[in-house]
Order: C-alpha cells, then structure tokens, then sequence
C-alpha cells in the first residue's frame, strides 16, 4: 500500500482500510506483515551491501516504530540497538487518532494486547538498548506512551543522569524543536491534527516512515 505497493498511486486503497477497520485491517496486518517479510528484506541488503552478518541496529517511525519493536520481541534476528522515533507503542493509542469510537471484540482486544509493547519491555530490555524519542509537536497521545524515567525494571527508563548503569530504555522528551512550529503558530495551524476519513495521515504519521 506504500511505495511501490500503491495502489493506483493514491492513498485511497489505505483509507478504505481503515474506514474498514482501523486495527483489523490496516493497523495489525501492515505490522504483522513488516516483520514477516524483514527476515528476507535483510538477506537481500546483505547480499547486495558491503556488511556483514553481525548484530543490527533498528530504527523505525510512527506505525514503524512498532514494527521495530515487534522485530526485538517477536524475532531471533540479532540486534545490537534499536530506536523508535514518535513512535506507535501502544497500537491502542494509534487506533485513538483515527475517526469515531473503536468498538474492541475479544479478537481485537487480544490483538490490541499484542501490540502493546509497554507491556512487553522486560523482553525489549532483554534484547537490545532502546532509544524513544519525542519531538515537542508530536501526537500527544503517543508521547503519553512514552516510558517515564522510573526505577521500576519493567518500564526501562532511565534519565539523562543516570551514568552508573547502561541505558536500556532511554526516553527523551522536548529536546527535538520543530523549525516549522513558529510559523504554524502564527498562521494559527494546529500543531495536531486527527486523521480524516477522506484524507491519508501527514508527513510525520505515514506508516512508510
């Protein structure tokens, strides 16, 4: 649905999706369907790049972040660091910027539990050091997901001057200024905005990104 998988070259195929079912048919199988197809995605650049078959970093954004995070939980795929921009870490949250009221059933819910990787960080920790990110303008739902710095070991989160142990989970807040925000503040844009029936997520929440 992205890239070369578009349909028509519009978005229109990913809307319809979403209007579908915003968790059932687009959320879940857009991540289910990444981490399957990285294994061969990773044969295939190593074949064709200059490196070799060490350990990997990871990084993915919005709807990739959670693709990123299931690679660490879900995978054997040997991982060095990893690091999740604005990133979907609780897919009930993502399905919250859609339109109307999400109406959960048992498979949805069970879905939903399945990509809530707050609740999975004791295996992220296990895996590899984890790096979140928020920039000051990004969804405030999703910053909301953030781990908080805590000392409790199942939400890995350490602060900035915390130099006595690695980090594993690392969250990082306010500390990326957009450039552009002083003047959609001037022209009276919102800084947030929820995504449209008619129309297709922003540059910041593109599930490619």
């Amino acid at each position: 649905m992205c890239g070369a998988r578009m349909v028509d070259g519009s978005t229109d195929a990913i809307v319809e999706l979403f209007n579908e079912d915003a968790l059932m048919s687009f959320l879940r199988p857009f991540v289910l369907q990444a981490t399957a197809e990285f294994p061969e995605v990773l044969a295939s650049l190593r074949a064709r790049l200059p490196v070799d078959d060490g350990p990997i970093g990871v990084l993915g954004g919005s709807l990739g972040g959670a693709v990123a995070l299931r690679i660490l939980t879900n995978t054997g795929i040997s991982v060095f660091a990893g690091a999740i921009v604005n990133g979907a870490i609780r897919v009930r949250s993502v399905v919250d910027l859609f339109p109307g009221d999400y109406t959960y059933d048992t498979e949805s819910e069970k879905a939903a539990d399945s990509l809530d990787f707050v609740a999975k960080a004791g295996t992220v920790a296990a895996r590899a050091p984890l790096l979140v990110v928020s920039g000051e303008l990004d969804h405030p739902a999703l910053r909301a997901d953030d781990p908080p710095p805590t000392a409790d070991p199942l939400a890995i989160a350490v602060t900035t001057t915390d130099r006595e142990r690695e980090p594993e989970w690392t969250t990082r807040r306010d500390h990326i200024p957009d450039p552009g925000a002083r003047d959609r503040r001037a022209s009276g844009s919102p800084d947030h905005e929820r995504l449209s029936r008619r129309g297709s997520p922003d540059a910041g929440d593109r599930p490619d990104n």
